[in-house]
């Protein structure tokens, strides 16, 4: 056995094997002894794979020809299986009787002999595994979590769909006989040629009908004749259409025997009339066929309207056999060139154009076609009821056309139908096994339509909201840059120490002393005043406008739920950093060291009490010249003191502030800045996380489905 495909997805637990039994197998047929703490680290199946490959590939004694495996399936497969985790623990116990089971090696790999319930775990596994993944995605992003539920409304309803037709199957599902539906349009003659089905066949429930109609047991197989006593009352015909648009409004079964083999026919309402009440009945019918025959009756080629109705119905399902049911009643064979054959030049046309509409529609599952004319069949072989005497009529005159119900029935061609019936029951076991996968397999490729069709819908949206996100957290580290920016009091602080130093100049030049001290002690109280109103006024505007443009990025963004609030602390900020808390941090400094004979920082306290460094220095620095003044170059030599004592105490002054007040407002933009993006960063990466789960499910589907072909 040449093994293609693996059988199970590779994160299946092991826990539904006889693990023993087939590691047994596999070290009997190689020759290769495993360990069991080989084995009992393995908690799936792809765990299980990788580690008997890696036997066989390490093992140089390794009897692989023994095994039938193509060893390339290793390294297809290795890369798949190291994307699984191992969540699901195994006991390994050979008594275990959960799951469904694979005692060898072959078997382990094999869909051949998979049972309906395993066939739709194949499915449903991925599906199931896809959906929590999804569910687990954290997110109150508005649009995406949009998406992320539509997603999973998808998969909800393919798996729902899935156990609800796996739970049909299972209960109505026949699997040790034939089961044939006939479906096709609407008095197209389904019910004819199944009513002459049970004719030739003998079926129960007519026997009974006829036992019911004569008020006594048959016991002559021989209807419609007479027998010692009596003529027998015929109950042919009732199935069949009288003309009434969707004659037939339910599903009828009918069971029957050929060369001994049981088969089951099953008649089913037609698709041109006004089905749509009877749709579920009818999809459960087709459900439990193994195989159809679709029976239509038209001259032409199916329409477009009936085309779309088939693919609906039949696509993917079950083998389809159609069969062209040729219309006409005895009024088309009263002469003798219309008896000579039914298989027209005209007749063979339209077949070929129905068949190039059934090859399109169905593709592989299309098994051909066979032309009857199931009137006459029906005629050839029936005891009408009494009731229709419109099909007595007919039968009269095709006896008299033809001479007798044998030439009738040859001239029918129903014997076609009967030899194709007659082939699938021989090879029922086989055409069930191919049956139960093509259900199967129609369900995974309609789960991965559904799927496609959810990306479709959300492709432009999750796109346009990866963009908006990307941009998003591009504005918002470019609106935190801009904030530190507008912080920078440098440019304010040097304005308003020159108009103290300009001060200074003028009452320097003047020679008076008390001037000196009156404009050093009232431009240090305006230039602490003002410096500390106009930067708090800097920081509170500053960060009034970083949380309006950051709601404003929110709001176009359409994400305020899950991006939250903006939780700037300016009240605490303005508690810390208000005006005497700001003069606090300028009162720090001791400038006293800083200029040689300047007084001590108490000493500058006591003659300028409350106003701090800034008065206490530029004091200190003019009072040490003071006496040289007047002297040659005396004002040059304040001027000069005053620039770099100014200079000094500028400076020191913007460190403080950057290392202070300044900087607590700056890491509160960069906190609002870093909890934002990561808020974003957790949104892209749900996204791609959704893409990257919906694109494996796909894989695993497509894996799912090769596996079971």
């Amino acid at each position: 056995m040449k093994i293609k495909e693996l059988p199970y997805p590779l994160n299946v637990s092991l826990d539904q094997y006889n693990v023993w039994t087939i590691v047994t197998d596999f070290e009997n047929k190689t020759g290769v002894n495993l360990n069991d703490s080989q084995i009992k680290r393995c908690k799936t199946v792809g765990n299980l794979i990788d580690m008997l490959f890696s036997v066989i590939i390490l093992s140089s004694k390794a009897n692989i020809d023994n095994l039938g495996i193509d060893i390339s399936i290793k390294q297809k497969y290795q890369s798949t299986n190291s994307s699984y985790s191992n969540n699901k623990g195994t006991s390994f116990d050979n008594n275990n009787t959960t799951g469904y089971k694979r005692n060898t090696f072959e078997e382990f790999f094999d869909t051949s002999n998979m049972s309906i319930e395993e066939l739709f775990h194949l499915v449903k596994e991925p599906l199931n595994s896809a959906r929590l993944n999804i569910k687990k995605l954290k997110t109150g992003e508005s649009k995406f979590d949009a998406v992320r539920m539509s997603f999973l409304d998808s998969l909800t309803s393919a798996i729902n769909e899935a156990d609800e037709q796996e739970n049909y199957l299972k209960q109505n599902l026949v699997q040790d006989h034939l089961v044939i539906a006939f479906f096709g349009e609407t008095n197209a003659g389904k019910s004819t040629i199944i009513d002459t089905f049970r004719i030739i066949f003998n079926e129960e429930t007519r026997r009974k009908a006829i036992e019911k109609a004569n008020k006594k047991p048959l016991f002559s197989k021989i209807f419609g004749k007479k027998d010692q006593n009596q003529t027998i009352i015929g109950v042919d015909g009732t199935i069949v259409g009288d003309g009434r648009s969707d004659f037939t409004k339910t599903y009828d079964e009918y069971d029957m025997n050929i060369d001994g083999r049981k088969f089951t026919l099953i008649d089913v309402p037609g698709i041109e009339g006004n089905e749509a009440e009877y749709k579920d009945g009818i999809k459960k019918a087709l459900q439990k066929a193994h195989c159809v025959f679709y029976v239509h009756g038209s001259d032409k080629k199916p329409n477009t309207k009936t085309t779309e109705k088939i693919k609906e119905y039949l696509n993917d399902w079950v083998g389809v056999c159609s069969i062209r049911n040729i219309r006409g009643g005895s009024e088309q064979y009263d002469e003798d060139d219309e008896r000579e054959t039914l298989l027209t030049a005209p007749v063979l046309r339209a077949s070929k154009l129905s068949e190039e509409v059934f090859k399109n529609v169905l593709g592989s599952y299309y098994k051909g076609n066979i032309n009857i004319q199931g009137l006459l069949a029906l005629c050839s072989k029936a005891n009408f009821s009494p009731t229709r005497t419109d099909l007595i009529g007919i039968q009269s005159d095709l006896i008299e056309y033809f001479g007798d119900v044998d030439s009738i029935y040859s001239f029918s061609h129903f014997e076609e139908v009967i030899d194709e019936v007659r082939k699938m029951s021989v090879a029922y076991k086989e055409i069930i096994t191919k049956s139960n996968k093509d259900k199967v397999l129609a369900l995974a490729r309609k789960s991965i339509s559904v799927i496609n069709d959810c990306i479709s819908q959300h492709k432009e949206a999750i796109k346009d909201l990866d963009n908006k996100l990307k941009t998003f957290e591009r504005n918002i580290s470019s609106t935190t840059t801009k904030a530190e920016q507008r912080l920078n009091v440098k440019a304010l602080v040097e304005r308003e120490f020159d108009t103290m130093r300009y001060a200074l100049y003028d009452a320097i030049d003047s020679g008076n002393e008390n001037k000196v001290k009156v404009v050093a002690k009232q431009q240090s109280k305006e230039l602490e005043r003002k410096l500390v109103s106009q930067i708090k006024n800097i920081c509170l505007s500053t960060t009034d406008w970083y949380i309006k443009e950051i709601n404003r990025l929110k709001r176009d963004l359409n994400a305020t739920t899950s991006l939250g609030n903006i939780n700037i602390s300016v009240n605490n900020i303005s508690v810390d950093f208000e005006a005497d808390k700001i003069t606090d941090e300028m009162q720090d400094f001791d400038f006293g060291s800083v200029i040689s004979g300047a007084m001590t920082a108490a000493g500058i306290a006591m003659i300028i009490p409350g106003v701090g460094w800034v008065l206490g220095g530029v004091i200190a620095a003019v009072g040490a010249i003071f006496g040289a003044i007047f002297g040659n170059d005396g004002r040059s030599e304040a001027k000069r003191k005053v620039d770099t004592t100014i200079d000094d105490i500028s400076e020191k002054l913007l460190c403080q502030l950057n290392n202070g007040a300044l900087r607590k407002f700056k890491e509160q933009y960069r906190s609002v800045s870093k909890e934002l993006k990561q808020k974003i960063s957790a949104e892209c990466i749900n996204i791609q996380t959704l893409q990257s789960d919906i694109e494996s499910l796909k894989e695993d589907i497509k894996i799912t489905i090769n596996q079971i072909k």
